[in-house]
């Protein structure tokens, strides 16, 4: 959502963070893995979802010391109307490359990502193709 406001309105952006996320559209792999989530969803509810989703989204290393945190996550998720899951699913799978914005942008760009992140790992080509420089962190 931030990329497509910057895209049409780049005049009102005074910097731009990403977190866990791409100005990439999907790919084949993220195409199907979002069916199957999809799938899911329609199957199992929301409830089950969060839980199947959530704790494989940390960094193995912080799995069991963040479980706490993971459930008050998932608690939240499960609030979450059926209908708005998937139409956030749709939503994101619809997303275009937006990688021009971030190639345009004027204004300070902030990428947060784990180094495990599989969402929007450090490596993925966003940052390198819009000439932004990563600064790994560790802490």
């Amino acid at each position: 959502m931030a990329l497509a406001f910057a895209e049409r309105y780049p005049g009102l952006v005074a910097g731009l963070g990403l977190f866990h996320s791409s100005a990439l559209s999907d790919n084949e792999e993220d195409t199907q893995r979002r069916a199957r989530n999809r799938t899911f969803l329609e199957e199992h509810g929301v409830a089950a979802y969060a839980e199947e989703f959530l704790q494989p989204q940390l960094s193995p290393q912080h799995q069991e010391s963040l479980a706490n945190e993971v459930a008050q996550l998932q608690a939240l998720a499960t609030a979450v109307p059926l209908a708005v899951a998937l139409g956030n699913l749709e939503a994101i799978g619809q997303r275009p490359d937006r990688r021009a914005v971030l190639e345009k942008a004027t204004y300070p760009v902030l990428f947060i990502a784990g180094k495990d992140d599989r969402a929007g790992p450090p490596e993925k080509p966003t940052r390198k193709a819009c000439g932004r420089i990563t600064a790994p962190w560790s802490g």
